[in-house]
């Protein structure tokens, strides 16, 4: 009985992203896909655990990184359970000060299908469920979320939405390390709940990896 307790204790207390081994390398489940870049970068992640349907925007956050220098790249990972990813829309903003202001965003990892914006209502498009971790970044190998998008969506590395105005290197880069991010997800129609397990960043300049288990919900108004 001990030793299950104690089995127990330490399978609770194992992130939900414990290692890059987590970011796809290579896969060919859904056509070749190329890694993220993350290597030599400072990895930081959020649990979340929440389902939201016909809901959002929320702000999920912050998830603090570690200072000391200038960012040059961000990689998006999202652990997410999605049935009909064509209504959902997924932001991440970077508060620089720690002051609850956004300073650079959104980048859209995800978002409307062939609606500039990315539109927080309504639906559809791509009809494509979405189970286990996403990774997006800026050498990803396709954009998830268009209009033809394939019925079955294997997780892998994927570029920000068509939709977004920028990458991740162009919006966040140059800004100061140290301060905190905000992932920013709706669920634009109802009877699909998506539900966030957890998201995480790799500041691309850092050289540690941290975990910050805490989080909170906030109705943001648009």
């Amino acid at each position: 009985m001990k030793l299950l307790i104690a089995l127990c204790i330490v399978a609770l207390a194992i992130p939900a992203f414990a290692n890059e081994l987590k970011v796809p390398n290579n896969t060919d489940t859904a056509g070749v896909r190329v890694d993220c870049n993350v290597d030599g970068c400072d990895y930081t992640e959020m649990t979340v655990g929440v389902t939201i349907d016909a809901e959002g925007p929320y702000a999920y956050g912050p998830l603090a990184t570690n200072g000391g220098c200038a960012i040059t790249n961000v990689v998006l990972a999202v652990d997410i359970v999605q049935t009909w990813c064509g209504d959902l829309v997924i932001d991440l903003y970077y508060d620089e000060n720690n002051d609850g202001v956004y300073d650079f965003g959104p980048v859209s990892a995800l978002c409307r299908p062939a609606l500039d914006g990315c539109a927080y209502d309504g639906c559809c498009g791509c009809s494509g469920d979405l189970a286990g971790v996403y990774t997006f970044g800026d050498d990803g190998a396709d954009p998830l979320g268009e209009v033809d998008c394939p019925a079955a969506i294997e997780p892998g590395c994927f570029l920000p939405a068509i939709e977004s105005p920028a990458g991740f290197a162009d919006t966040f880069g140059g800004a100061a390390a140290g301060g905190s991010f905000y992932l920013e997800i709706a669920d634009g129609a109802g009877g699909d709940a998506t539900t966030l397990n957890a998201f995480g960043v790799y500041v691309c300049c850092g050289t540690t990896a941290t975990e910050d288990t805490n989080w909170s919900r906030v109705k943001t108004d648009y």
